[in-house]
């Protein structure tokens, strides 16, 4: 293979870069950042991209090498392989998968694809991206880094040792048989199928001992609920007594209160009696006594006893004027007296007739007052309900607020300690793993124990093996021996044919060429001695001593982290017990607030039932009112002869009226008597007869008319008064005498009096508190009473329960409570155990698991027998790969010592190289191996460069071209001189690409070489 022409359209520092390398020996010169290894990276990710995901800049190629000016990343790359000629396009995206590739093929002019997103120099290189940086592209650091036993490169070499064709290996028949194995039993002894059956088999013993555990776990609890169930029945049972009583004490308070219900209610209904009955007796025949018509009375009876005084003085007046007039006649009726009396009678019938009017209004009145009296009572009674009835509606609209707010508290609670129980559960659980955690780490620490003395024991004892003494075979090279005969023979036969020769003829100086023959047989080959001697392999016991010292690191390491786990795991397991006792606090405390909130809420919920009874109570009382208040105001509508005036606007007319037609008798009586007259008739008769006498006593009737006429009126005002007293006074009961008036009235004065202390007592018993029973009768209250008696009957064993005081009951209460408190306990104590027995029969049991173990076991021995037979087939494969893995060595071992042979001028002849390709250099003409290590840098890049190209032509059937980054940096002039040598002649097998920044390496290259072509980029193009 042989790349041609290198195109590079932008790639980090470098855009628009073309070379065209020839065969042979290509030097590209660039002084310091101006891209030489940059074009070496170009080359490579070309090929193969990079899988590098990275953010480290120094790893990942693609963000290395963007280029600087921004534009896309890309170039191409035309190389001949096989005859054809190829030409490689690549623009670099993100990832290899986003990158743009094309080939074009010279002998068709057409593209060709990858397959399967093939890399190009997979393909045309025969070797993965690993192998082609490890053997034919070579920075300046030598070594090969990263290689191991099972390593693409051991394992080609294994390859072409053992079948003659790198591709064709025992490994892969060896990787199937460990990958069957693998599937059987694991590296780990984890995810195998034997693995997991032994896994498998392993918990069904532990789960059958544990289903044992719990055949004998179950009949305990089994047992335990029983108790529980039993315990929690007589803790309801004591429950159920504590409350009856509780409940006894209640209802026999509610007794007590409602036995002084209804004696209250008596002592009002007998007062009420008694009120009725004095305004029974108050209750006259027209007028109900109160305090103003007494009043009125005494003010009559005042004025009564003025008058009295005033007739009794003018009858003294005319007891004085008496014998002045013994000699005078009556005085005779005229025509103007007697039109006179007959208009006092007229006008005396005319007062009747409205009297009696006025009465049947009076008595219309006192119906209208009496009816308005009792709707202006229920009114006021309706009033009074409507006031009650607005209080229980605020008060059940408060009850409501509480209840709604004590339901969000209860929920909030609730949700609270709910979720404190969860936490409880989640740090229980927590606290199971810690433990676990825990009880592992102690386990690791005793482990890690008695696994540190196993490795300090096999340390010790490799230490012990390594430094004793060993026999090993030594072999050394004999020096040339001189045969003295021949050598002798050879100097004469020269020395004969040049003096034959100048002597006698030219023609004898070939016998010079026997001389020389002679003189070269007269040297021996050199010959390889083998010996057997006793030594102690330094090397063994000093890695012996490493291996010791790193057991010791790390079992101190491992004892540290196994310590710090411990302590750590100890840690979390207290730190989680010391947050369980908080949370179960916490759980304690919400469960305690919960239950106080759901008590409130019964509490509130009774009260409101209360609330919703009384207020049901006062509506139908409301509606009875309604009722009786439409009744009466019908009965008001039809009332007849009804009036807009008062009742006492009646009366006052009514007084008036009959003051009037009292007056118009008296005057009319008077005028009668006067002329001695009974009646009108006798009236008429007498005016007649004193017309005639009338002119002779006019003048003497004057003076004794005058003072008759004052002491008349004197009388009259006295007679009026007394009538006035005797109207008044009738008006209740009907008297004929003022001494039964005043009898009269001074009883009605006392009874007004009773009547009023009886109003101050009712008064004074309606004040007191009557909400629990008001509105209701002494019947109602009686019989509600025999309901309570008979409940407290059925609650109480005792015939009469004795009352408790309020520290007794309240001592009772708790008790209850407490009881209620411990059969919740009970039941939720007997709920877990039922859960843990419903549990626990779910589960398994060991008959089941019995079965399961026998078809475990049967798979266990069938995998068993399969994995005896794959191992017997590894172990036969690997003895003979060992074999044949032997066999690469020498060859590599003699194609690299080759090579460094002429890169050192001799002075390393041999090499020694492991399995891992580390190297150990023999110098010539000595027994002792070198380890790399102990060499210098410069010998360590050639050994490095011997063995990378010792490596590609062993395995590069494609003779690929070999790409150098400056590997002479660390050699001195000699080595330097022998490599540019070794590198001149090697160009002739195949195509080099020397990167460089040493100018002076140009000029070695072309006294070695004269088919070197020199490339320079950046600013060396100049």
């Amino acid at each position: 293979m042989r790349i041609q022409k290198i195109s590079i359209e932008h790639f980090g520092k470098l855009s628009g870069v073309t070379l065209e390398p020839e065969s042979g020996l290509n030097l590209i010169y660039g002084a310091n950042e101006e891209g030489k290894t940059t074009l070496m990276a170009f080359l490579k990710m070309m090929f193969y991209g990079d899988k590098s995901r990275t953010g480290d800049v120094s790893r990942n190629m693609r963000r290395r090498y963007q280029p600087w000016d921004g534009s896309p990343m890309g170039g191409a790359v035309e190389f001949e392989q096989g005859g054809i000629h190829y030409r490689l396009e690549r623009q670099f995206g993100k990832s290899n998968s986003t990158d743009r590739i094309l080939l074009y093929r010279g002998d068709t002019g057409g593209s060709e694809t990858l397959s399967g997103g093939e890399a190009p120099g997979t393909r045309f290189f025969g070797m993965s991206s690993e192998t082609f940086e490890r053997t034919v592209f070579i920075g300046q650091t030598g070594a090969i880094p990263g290689v191991d036993a099972q390593d693409e490169i051991t394992a080609k070499l294994t390859n072409l040792v053992s079948a003659g064709d790198e591709t064709v290996s025992a490994k892969q028949v060896d990787t199937r048989l460990n990958a069957a194995i693998e599937q059987l039993v694991s590296k780990r002894k984890k995810t195998g199928l034997l693995d997991k059956l032994y896994e498998t088999r392993q918990d069904l013993f532990e789960q059958h001992r544990q289903a044992l555990e719990r055949e004998k776990q179950l009949v305990l609890y089994q047992q335990q609920l029983e108790q529980q169930r039993e315990e929690y029945r007589k803790r309801t049972q004591e429950k159920k007594k504590l409350e009856d009583r509780v409940t006894v004490q209640q209802k026999l308070s509610q007794l007590s209160r409602l036995r002084s219900a209804i004696e209250r209610q008596e002592a009002l209904d007998q007062l009420n009696a008694q009120l009725r009955s004095y305004q029974q007796q108050l209750t006259g025949d027209h007028v109900v006594v109160e305090e103003d018509y007494l009043e009125e009375y005494r003010q009559l009876k005042q004025r009564l006893s003025t008058g009295e005084t005033l007739v009794r003085q003018r009858e003294k007046d005319l007891e004085s004027l008496a014998p002045e007039q013994t000699s005078l006649q009556p005085r005779q009726a005229s025509r103007q007296d007697l039109e006179r009396l007959t208009g006092l009678l007229d006008q005396r019938t005319l007062v009747s007739s409205r009297l009696d009017q006025l009465e049947l209004e009076q008595k219309a009145a006192l119906e209208q007052q009496r009816l308005e009296n009792e709707i202006q009572k229920i009114a006021g009674q309706r009033q009074n309900i409507l006031a009650q009835q607005q209080q229980q509606m605020e008060d059940s609209s408060k009850l409501r607020q509480a209840i709604t707010k004590n339901q969000q508290t209860l929920e909030e609670m609730t949700e609270k300690w709910e979720a404190a129980q969860k936490e409880l559960e989640e740090k229980q659980e927590n606290l199971k793993l810690a433990h676990s955690d825990y009880q592992v780490a102690l386990h690791n620490t005793a482990s890690i124990a008695k696994l540190s003395e196993q490795k300090l024991l096999s340390a010790q004892q490799n230490l012990n093996l390594a430094s004793e003494e060993k026999k090993v075979k030594q072999e050394f090279r004999v020096r040339r021996r001189l045969n003295k005969a021949m050598f002798i023979s050879a100097l004469v036969v020269a020395a004969v044919s040049v003096v034959l020769g100048l002597l006698v003829t030219p023609y004898v100086f070939s016998g010079l060429a026997v001389a020389v023959l002679l003189l070269v047989l007269s040297f021996e080959r050199e010959r390889v001695r083998s010996t057997a001697t006793t030594m102690v392999d330094e090397q063994q016991m000093d890695d012996a001593y490493h291996q010791y010292d790193d057991v010791l690191s790390e079992i101190r390491v491992d004892q540290e982290i196994a310590r710090q786990q411990q302590a750590k795991a100890k840690t979390v397991y207290e730190t989680l017990e010391t947050g369980i006792r908080e949370v179960q606090a916490n759980v304690e405390y919400w469960q305690k607030e919960t239950e106080s909130l759901q008590q409130q809420g019964e509490s509130l919920h009774n009260r409101l039932h209360t609330q919703e009874l009384e207020l049901e109570f006062l509506q139908r009382h409301l509606a009875d009112l309604e009722q009786r208040r439409q009744q009466y105001a019908v009965l008001l509508e039809q009332i007849p002869n009804r009036t807009q005036s008062t009742l006492p606007q009646l009366e006052r007319r009514h007084q008036e009226l009959e003051q009037e037609m009292q007056r118009l008798q008296r005057q009319a009586d008077w005028t009668l008597s006067r002329f001695g007259c009974t009646s009108l008739d006798e009236m008429q008769a007498a005016v007649i007869q004193a017309e005639a006498s009338r002119a002779a006593q006019s003048t003497r009737e004057e003076t004794y008319e005058a003072l008759v006429s004052g002491m008349e009126e004197a009388r009259e005002q006295v007679n009026e008064l007394q009538q006035q007293i005797l109207w008044l006074a009738g008006r209740f009961h009907g008297v004929e005498t003022l001494e039964q008036a005043d009898r009269q009235m001074e009883r009605l004065e006392g009874i007004l009096e009773a009547a009023s202390e009886v109003q101050t007592k009712l008064q004074s018993l309606q004040g007191l508190d009557q909400s629990d029973y008001a509105g209701m009768t002494v019947a109602g209250m009686v019989e509600q009473k025999a309901q309570l008696s008979q409940q407290i009957q059925l609650l109480s064993t005792e015939k009469e329960p004795a009352s408790l005081s309020e520290e007794e009951l309240e001592r009772l209460r708790r008790r209850a409570q407490q009881a209620g408190e411990e059969a919740q306990q009970c039941r939720e104590s007997a709920a877990l155990l039922q859960q843990e027995c419903v549990q626990l029969s779910k589960l398994e049991s060991p008959a089941q698991l019995d079965n399961r173990l026998s078809q475990i076991q049967g798979q266990i021995r069938e995998l068993e027998n399969r994995l005896n037979s794959l191992e017997l087939a590894r172990s036969v494969l690997s003895q003979a790969e060992g074999e044949m893995r032997q066999s690469f060595g020498p060859l590599l071992n003699q194609k690299t010592g080759e090579l460094l042979k002429r890169l050192t001028g001799g002075k390393y002849d041999r090499v020694l190289i492991s399995k891992n390709l580390e190297l150990s250099v023999q110098e010539n003409q000595s027994v002792m191996s070198r380890p790399w290590q102990s060499l210098s840098s410069g010998t360590v890049d050639q050994s490095y460069l011997a063995l990378r190209l010792a490596i590609s032509e062993l395995l590069d059937e494609k003779n690929l071209p070999v790409l150098l980054d400056d590997v002479l940096i660390q050699y001195d002039d000699r080595r330097t001189r022998l490599a540019v040598e070794f590198l001149a002649d090697y160009s002739r097998q195949r195509q080099v690409l020397f990167f460089t920044c040493h100018g002076q390496l140009i000029k070695q290259f072309r006294q070695h070489s004269r088919k070197v072509k020199v490339s320079a980029i950046g600013k060396a193009e100049n």
